[in-house]
């Protein structure tokens, strides 16, 4: 990365411009005094934004890492590190603050800007490299501050580095400002489908169809069977030809099962089997509710979070499944749940969702259009999820250009 650099820049290792983790004397604060004070989750991932709380400085003064304004918090932990949780804190309350004790904190010297610090440790090939050098047990792996103090950083003077400062600021804001709006027209994609859901089944998606004919039906009704799993906890066996399912396993089209799924034999299966066919629906009423997916012939045993509908032949499942992802199903799932934590829709709160059931033959139409129209709205997101993608990697090419010294004449 630095084979090259322009004349008058020094090469240093991070410990000789930054102190790493260093020491913050904290000024005379009464017990009862408010702070500054920022956990880990209010570091947002590669955008420099924090958001901070207040807490009493007696709960605060012991075990946690102290920093002040200007100082830069860099997260040492995984998965948190290789996200970019990376900010620099400023205007915080008496100029100091209090957090996780999972950031190291990255204090620059009198001739080495902050923000020009920020950039370089903002850098994917930067917290690549850190990653190689984790230490500690599987889920609990950090990087140690001495990775942080030798590794080595282009070096213009005091000047420089705020001009570079600025141009990435300037650039980078442009680009957040396209990435926002792209957010904006994907959450007005899916306000779109679902005004499309709701146009399906007042019955003003086709103009050949018209409701007055529809029924008004339970989905108790229009099942031959609604019922969950096993509320108990089976015996699991590595080997076994059985999946036990869960909600988190319940995704359109079909099922998620993969090495993480615990296993039943098929004696122990044979206790907990149910009956389900092409028209089953799965949908999961424990937890996060509303996920849904199809049966595909695999070997499973429910668990307790997954209902199951199993649905008379003279009923389309796609137009049963789109009325399930409608909001309509949502919110009333939701008003229906009990349990403040952990949310759980009855089965007899399942029975009663009422559905308007048009003949057959429209619902097929109905379905038809529905797919066709998702069709579209589907291609356009993934098009604005690439453009995405390219916003985030031009960041990190104006990056890599900026420590390079090309950025003067690029940008």
């Amino acid at each position: 990365m630095m084979n090259k650099i322009p004349k008058g820049w020094e090469v240093k290792k991070l410990g000789e411009i930054c102190e790493i983790n260093p020491k913050t004397e904290i000024l005379l604060l009464n017990e009862s005094d408010e702070v500054s004070f920022i956990p880990m989750a209010s570091v947002e991932a590669e955008t420099n934004i924090f958001t901070e709380s207040k807490s009493k400085f007696s709960k605060v003064k012991k075990g946690y890492t102290k920093f002040r304004d200007n100082d830069i918090l860099f997260a040492k932990i995984t998965p948190c590190m290789e996200n970019g949780k990376i900010c620099i804190v400023n205007n915080l309350k008496f100029g100091i603050g209090f957090g996780s004790t999972e950031f190291h904190v990255i204090r620059p010297n009198k001739n080495t800007l902050s923000k020009y610090i920020y950039y370089f440790v903002s850098q994917i090939s930067f917290r690549q490299m850190a990653q190689i050098y984790m230490t500690g047990a599987v889920g609990q792996r950090r990087v140690p501050s001495k990775i942080l103090e030798n590794f080595k950083i282009p070096l213009p003077p005091l000047s420089e580095q705020k001009a570079i400062a600025d141009k990435l600021d300037d650039s980078f804001a442009k680009i957040e400002n396209a990435i926002t709006n792209l957010i904006n027209a994907k959450e007005n994609l899916k306000l779109y489908k679902q005004s499309v859901l709701k146009s399906a089944f007042n019955g003003d998606l086709l103009p050949n169809t018209s409701p007055t004919h529809w029924e008004v039906k339970k989905l108790g009704e229009i099942c031959e069977k609604i019922g969950d799993g096993l509320h108990g906890t089976p015996s699991y066996n590595d080997d076994g030809e059985y999946f036990f399912i869960n909600g988190r396993n319940i995704s359109y089209p079909y099922l998620i099962i993969n090495n993480n799924v615990k296993r039943l034999s098929s004696d122990e299966a044979l206790k907990y089997k149910k009956d389900f066919n092409t028209h089953t629906i799965f949908v999961s009423i424990n937890g996060t509710l509303g996920n849904i997916g199809f049966y595909n012939n695999e070997k499973i045993i429910l668990g307790k979070s997954v209902c199951y509908l199993n649905l008379k032949d003279n009923v389309n499942k796609y137009y049963i499944f789109f009325n399930l992802k409608s909001n309509e199903f949502l919110n009333y799932a939701n008003l229906k749940a009990t349990g403040s934590t952990i949310k759980n829709v009855s089965l007899q709160a399942m029975r009663n969702f009422e559905i308007p059931l048009p003949p057959l033959s429209e619902q097929n139409l109905i379905v038809a259009e529905i797919d066709r129209r998702f069709a579209i709205v589907d291609k356009t997101l993934n098009l604005i999820d690439k453009s995405i993608q390219n916003a985030k990697n031009l960041k990190q090419s104006i990056l890599k250009k900026a420590f390079s010294g090309e950025l003067r004449s690029k940008i």
